[in-house]
């Protein structure tokens, strides 16, 4: 994770990122969703073995949650298929996509 997350902030043209099925969990999505470039219009972080907490983390990278991951982070589509999120992570994810500036809304 900590080699991925290092290289993709040189990837400053990257539009779509499909990273299902890489089982990042909870731990390894939030140094990622920190590295993304601001160029990402599309992710994909179907079947991760995500929570609540990983989806707070998404959340967080969306400008949900007063947290200090990437701020700049402007996806049009996003997948959290196939993931464990619970009421807590929904919640959070809904807060952030209601925020008037998220693109995802």
């Amino acid at each position: 994770v900590e080699l991925l997350a290092s290289t993709l902030g040189a990837l400053t043209a990257l539009e779509s990122l499909d990273l299902a099925d890489t089982r990042l969990g909870d731990k390894g999505v939030a140094p990622l969703l920190a590295a993304l470039p601001a160029s990402l219009s599309s992710l994909d972080l179907a079947h991760n073995r995500l929570t609540d907490e990983g989806a707070k983390a998404v959340a967080a990278a969306l400008g949900g949650g007063g947290s200090k991951l990437s701020s700049s982070l402007r996806l049009s589509e996003l997948s959290l298929a196939w993931n464990g999120v619970g009421p807590r992570g929904a919640r959070a994810l809904g807060a952030a996509l209601g925020a008037a500036d998220c693109p995802l809304a």
